[in-house]
C-alpha cells in the first residue's frame, strides 16, 4: 500500500514588459484597470492531492493481482488558459466588431467613426474573444479511481479486466459575460434575445441590448466546467514467446461534461464556448471525444527456422504482422440558422427544438440519411432551442493494417549485416472511413428578416443536413521496401 499527500501551490501570472487590463466586475465595469497580476487572487493556495494504491495478491499460485488506486490531481493554471493577448490592448482588432446601436427598425449599420490609438471605446465596439477572467480563483482538478484484477491465463499471457472513473471540477470554459438581456424565462431559463421590431407583414427580431451596452460580447474563461467518465477496460497480452505475439483490448465507456476544451486550439471545438451563457446545464452531455466502443487487436508471427541451405534461405526469417482497429463514431451537435438567437458577436446560433418521441437513427441509415432530420423543429427566433449537445453519432472507423517481411542474414560480409525485404498493405480491407455527417439542420434567413413563429417563412430543412460527403480514410495502399541493416 502506498498513501501519499501532495501539496503543489504555483506562483501568481503577471506581465514583465507589458501593462495588464482587467474588466472589474464583468460586464457592469465601465474602464479597463492596469493591474500587476493575471488574477486578483492565488488560485492554488488549495491544491492538496491526497493518494492511494493498494496491489493484492490473494492467492497462493501468485498469478493473481488486485490493483486499487484512488487519487486527486489539481492542474497548473498557465498564461495561455487566461489569454490576455486576446484581450485589449494587445489586440486591437476586437474593436472591429459590429456593436448594438440602440433601437432600429429596419437595420443597423456598424460604426465607422476612426478609432483614436491606445482609446478603448465604450460604445459596443470591444468583443474581446477568448480573454482573461481576473476573478479566477479555484485551479482545475480531477479525481481518478481505478480497479483492477490480473491473472496469468496462461505461460507468458496475461488477462486482465478493469473499471476506471473520474471526476473533473472546476475545468476552463469560456462564458459570455455580456449577452444580450432576456425578455424573460421559458421552462425556467431565460430566452428571448431579441424582440420583435412590430414591423408589418413580417416582423424582424432585433437584438436586445447587451447587459451593459458600452461592450459587446465579453467571451472569458473561468472554472466553472465539469466532467465524469466511467469505463470499463478488459485485454489479453501474450508476450512475445515461441514465435508469436498476441494483444487484445477492448474498452466500453462514455464521457460527459458541458465542455470538452477551453478554446478550440486544445480540442474544445463546438463544447468550449458554453452555448447558452445563461444556461450551463443546457450544455451537458457527451463529450467531443467519446467513443462508446473501442476495440484493438494485434499480433506478430515470426515463421521458426526450421530449415537449412538453400531452402532456409527461401523460408526462414519471415515475419507477418496485423493491426485491427474498431471505434464507435464521434458525437456532434444538431444546430440551427446562423444567428438565430440573436444577430452579433458571442452565441448567437443555438439548437434546434427537440420533436419529443422521434427516433433519430432512421429504419435504413445511409450515408445520405445518417440521422432523422424529422426529428428536429426551428426554434423560436431569440431562443436557444432545447435539443441536446452531441446527441448525433458519427459514423464508425474500423481498418485493418498488415505487413510481411523478410530477412536474410549474409553472414560472409558481417554478423550485423543482414537484408530485409517488406511489403506493407495500410487499409487492407479497403474499408472506407466517414466523415460526421453536415449537423446545421436547418437553413434560411437570420433572425433581422426572419418572421417570429416557431416555423417561419423562408426557413428549410438544410439540403445536405444529415449528409456524409467525405472520407477520412485513404483506399488501400501497398508499398514494398528494401532495409540494409548494417
Amino acid at each position: 500500500m502506498n498513501i501519499g499527500l501532495r501539496y503543489s501551490p504555483e506562483t501568481m501570472i503577471g506581465s514583465v514588459r507589458h501593462v495588464e487590463l482587467q474588466l472589474l466586475n464583468p460586464p457592469y465595469g465601465q474602464s479597463w484597470t492596469p493591474t500587476t497580476n493575471s488574477t486578483a487572487t492565488n488560485p492554488s493556495l488549495k491544491n492538496f492531492d491526497p493518494r492511494i494504491g493498494l496491489a493484492y495478491d490473494p492467492f497462493s499460485d501468485h498469478k493473481t493481482s488486485i490493483r486499487v488506486g484512488f487519487g486527486i490531481f489539481h492542474s497548473v493554471i498557465y498564461s495561455r488558459d487566461l489569454n490576455l493577448w486576446l484581450q485589449p490592448p494587445f489586440l486591437i482588432a476586437t474593436q472591429a466588431g459590429a456593436p448594438y446601436l440602440g433601437t432600429c427598425t429596419t437595420s443597423c449599420s456598424p460604426i465607422t467613426t476612426p478609432i483614436s490609438p491606445g482609446v478603448i471605446p465604450t460604445n459596443g465596439l470591444v468583443n474581446p474573444p477568448n480573454s482573461n477572467y481576473y476573478y479566477v480563483n479555484t485551479t482545475p482538478y480531477i479525481i481518478q479511481y481505478n480497479i483492477n484484477i490480473q491473472r496469468e491465463i496462461a505461460p507468458n499471457t496475461v488477462a486482465s479486466v478493469g473499471y476506471i472513473g473520474s471526476h473533473a471540477s472546476h475545468l476552463f470554459m469560456q462564458l459570455d459575460f455580456n449577452p444580450p438581456t432576456p425578455n424573460g424565462l421559458v421552462g425556467g431559463v431565460p430566452q428571448g434575445f431579441c424582440t420583435s421590431n412590430g414591423a408589418t407583414p413580417t416582423p424582424a427580431c432585433v437584438t436586445n441590448p447587451r447587459l451593459n451596452p458600452e461592450w459587446g460580447a465579453l467571451v472569458f474563461a473561468n472554472t466553472i466546467g465539469s466532467s465524469n467518465y466511467n469505463g470499463l477496460q478488459a485485454s489479453v497480452n501474450r508476450r512475445f514467446s515461441n514465435n508469436w505475439q498476441l494483444q487484445a483490448s477492448y474498452v466500453l465507456s462514455k464521457s460527459i461534461d458541458d465542455t470538452s476544451g477551453t478554446y478550440g486550439l486544445d480540442g474544445g471545438g463546438l463544447g468550449a464556448a458554453a452555448t447558452n451563457p445563461t444556461c450551463l446545464s443546457c450544455d451537458r452531455g457527451l463529450s467531443n471525444f467519446d467513443r462508446r466502443n473501442n476495440v484493438r487487436l494485434s499480433g506478430i508471427y515470426t515463421v521458426p527456422n526450421f530449415a537449412k541451405g538453400v531452402v532456409g534461405q527461401l523460408v526462414n526469417g519471415w515475419q507477418a504482422t496485423a493491426g485491427y482497429t474498431y471505434l464507435s463514431g464521434a458525437p456532434l451537435t444538431p444546430l440551427s440558422i446562423a444567428n438565430r438567437v440573436f444577430t452579433g458577436s458571442g452565441s448567437p446560433t443555438g439548437r434546434p427544438n427537440e420533436v419529443a418521441g422521434c427516433n433519430l437513427v432512421p429504419a435504413q441509415q445511409t450515408i445520405f440519411n445518417w440521422y432523422n432530420t424529422n426529428c428536429f423543429s426551428i426554434q423560436q427566433a431569440g431562443t436557444y432551442g432545447d435539443a441536446g449537445r452531441y446527441t448525433i453519432i458519427g459514423p464508425n472507423l474500423w481498418g485493418m493494417d498488415g505487413s510481411l517481411s523478410k530477412n536474410w542474414s549474409v553472414s560472409k560480409i558481417s554478423e550485423q549485416f543482414r537484408i530485409q525485404l517488406r511489403a506493407e498493405a495500410f487499409n487492407l480491407l479497403n474499408h472506407p472511413t466517414f466523415q460526421n455527417p453536415n449537423n446545421t439542420v436547418f437553413a434560411g434567413a437570420i433572425p433581422g428578416s426572419t418572421p417570429l413563429a416557431a416555423q417561419a417563412p423562408g426557413v428549410a430543412v438544410n439540403a445536405s443536413a444529415g449528409r456524409v460527403t467525405a472520407v477520412n480514410s485513404q483506399p488501400r495502399q501497398i508499398q514494398f521496401g528494401l532495409k540494409i541493416v548494417f
